[in-house]
């Protein structure tokens, strides 16, 4: 209910009153069609705020947008966990990467290789192999043929 999704948006997102009534107003359709329960809710919310150095004002601004695109909290932390720790990026920075890798169907094992093959074998900066990683797994490459295929054209 409405009612409910206000109460979330001020007791878990930190709005307002007032703020927390407008953002259950505008989004409370699209959690409803979405489906979306409480605890998916309180559980996207926590994946996106814990560990990831974002304020919950970062959070709030783009909240309903991850909840609305269908992002499945475990996924989003398990991609935000590897791009941090296998990729060293920074903890934001993971969070927007793994948003990004999040919504397709991609799992999140590939990344440690796919870095390792970038920064190492390709021998990108850390910013390009940063970049590099989500863009190749988002476009569904796969780390051993990328490896392959480099293999290839540089012998």
């Amino acid at each position: 209910t409405k009612e409910k999704l206000a109460d979330f948006a001020y007791y878990s997102l930190d709005a307002n009153r007032t703020e927390a009534d407008k953002l259950a107003a505008a989004n409370v359709k699209k959690v409803n069609a979405a489906r979306l329960s409480e605890k998916h809710l309180t559980d996207l919310f926590w994946a996106m705020y814990f560990n990831t150095l974002l304020s919950r004002e970062e959070v709030r601004a783009q909240f309903f947008s991850v909840a609305e695109d269908g992002v499945e909290p475990e996924v989003l932390k398990a991609f935000r966990q590897s791009l941090y720790y296998d990729c060293d990026m920074n903890a934001k920075q993971a969070m927007w990467a793994a948003y990004e890798l999040a919504g397709i169907p991609v799992d999140p094992a590939p990344v440690k290789k796919m870095w390792d093959f970038l920064y190492s074998s390709a021998d990108l900066s850390k910013p390009e192999a940063h970049r590099w990683v989500v863009d190749l797994l988002a476009a569904g490459i796969e780390p051993k043929a990328l490896s392959e295929a480099w293999t290839v054209q540089k012998g």
